[in-house]
């Protein structure tokens, strides 16, 4: 959770310093960020289906196998990588035939021709994540997401503004600052590993050349993950660009909506990555009874969580909206829809869970089917509520619980069928 937290934090502080630039910046950087982190969540896939991996076989107490998954697959993150800094590098053209406003999609270029180098370091930073969390060593994470933040902070602060000497970059700024705050966090990561001695306890680094038998196996559980991965950043990006056509504005407050809802969400995602590695620990150590109760206690505890937070998002909406802009108008017209985000929060906390619990069984592919379904049925409202009804900022947004919602009733279902007893992994 505190790793998510820092993480956020960086998304926060984007977000707050480029609300006071300007809408254009503003809505420029929901655009640009969502499109690259929907990229970089290809690494996250690779990553967690290997975490999958490394978990079964801590569970099943082999730790010198653990070390060869990882490597094979940094070889997949690599080579990925690779193709999406040029998926990047020349993603203009295409960006212009979607973005409707021609100053949104410039600020947008500014941003990715500089964001583009990060891929590399986000994919390794990734690879790296998987391992310490696979390993259920999280606390390592969080000395280098707390120093990702700090550098991201000064340096946007430094950036943006053209504090202290430095130019006066704007939006460049901000893409600049987190480039240097993932180059940062993969140096303190790397240090790590060292420093703990994992790299002898898990044989790790060796690079033995690729090996058929585990890059498949890696990749049986990552491709669907990636997949999932895809369509859901591919849902919120299409989200994005939908409510782009209703406005500059309504794309600002969309962005500010979106950085609120991140910061609300670090507790259940933290349980979701504890819950992928635990239902997988105790599989390997047969105990395979036992998952259906352990996601539900972990889902109570997030709901729980997320009712207390909630909370403080119904009592103080306008308050918390104004640490993003100091434009009236916009606190204004982002306080209802900000309600539906406490919504889709409720139904997000339940409804992750129970998805990531059933990803932690191996059944990757069943939860892409589940991943794809309400991705189908989230741009299909989006769609419906924007062009067919011409809805306002506020009805869009209902899109959020419904989604959610659907994840969890699916996910449910597909755990309590037991056909995930059968996989192998």
């Amino acid at each position: 959770m505190v790793g998510a937290l820092a993480q956020t934090i960086i998304n926060v502080t984007d977000t707050a310093f480029l609300g006071r630039v300007g809408q254009v910046e503003l809505g420029a950087s929901a655009l640009a960020g969502i499109f690259y982190l929907g990229l970089t969540m290809i690494g996250n896939g690779l990553a967690l289906g290997a975490q999958i991996i490394i978990a079964r076989r801590v569970g099943e107490d082999q730790p010198r196998k653990v070390g060869h998954i990882f490597d094979q697959e940094l070889y997949l993150a690599g080579l990925f990588s690779l193709v999406l800094f040029l998926v990047l590098f020349f993603s203009a053209t295409p960006m212009s035939w979607i973005i409707r406003s021609e100053p949104v999609w410039e600020a947008s270029m500014e941003y990715l021709d500089i964001r583009a180098y990060g891929i590399f370091f986000s994919f390794y930073n990734f690879s790296l994540w998987g391992f310490y969390t696979g390993i259920a060593r999280t606390k390592i994470i969080m000395g280098s997401t707390f120093t990702m933040a700090v550098v991201n902070i000064v340096l946007d602060y430094l950036l943006i503004f053209g504090h202290a000497g430095f130019p006066e970059m704007g939006i460049a700024g901000a893409a600049v600052a987190s480039l240097t705050a993932e180059i940062i966090a993969c140096i303190v990561l790397t240090l790590f590993l060292f420093r703990q001695k994992y790299v002898g306890t898990y044989q790790m680094f060796r690079f033995h050349p690729p090996e058929a038998a585990a890059l498949k196996k890696i990749m049986n559980l990552s491709l669907p993950l990636i997949l999932q991965f895809i369509l859901s950043f591919s849902g919120w990006f299409i989200f994005f660009v939908v409510v782009e056509h209703l406005g500059e504005a309504q794309l600002a407050i969309s962005n500010i909506l979106r950085s609120i809802y991140a910061v609300y969400m670090i507790p259940t995602w933290g349980l979701s990555a504890a819950t992928n590695t635990l239902v997988s620990n105790i599989i390997g150590q047969g105990k395979t009874p036992e998952v259906l109760r352990l996601i539900g206690k972990i889902a109570r505890l997030s709901l729980l969580i997320t009712l207390l937070l909630d909370s403080t998002l119904f009592l103080f909406t306008e308050q918390i909206i104004s640490w993003y802009t100091n434009d009236p108008e916009l606190i204004k017209n982002a306080v209802a829809p900000a309600y539906l985000v406490g919504l889709g929060l409720i139904a997000f906390s339940v409804g992750v869970i129970a998805h990531s619990g059933l990803t932690g069984t191996g059944a990757t592919r069943k939860a892409l089917v589940i991943e794809a379904w309400n991705i189908g049925i989230y741009i299909a409202f989006s769609f419906f509520i924007v062009y067919v009804v011409q809805g306002t900022l506020t009805q869009a947004w209902l899109v959020e619980p419904l989604y959610w919602s659907f994840m969890g009733i699916f996910s449910y279902l597909a755990l309590k069928r037991g056909k995930w007893k059968n996989i192998k992994v």
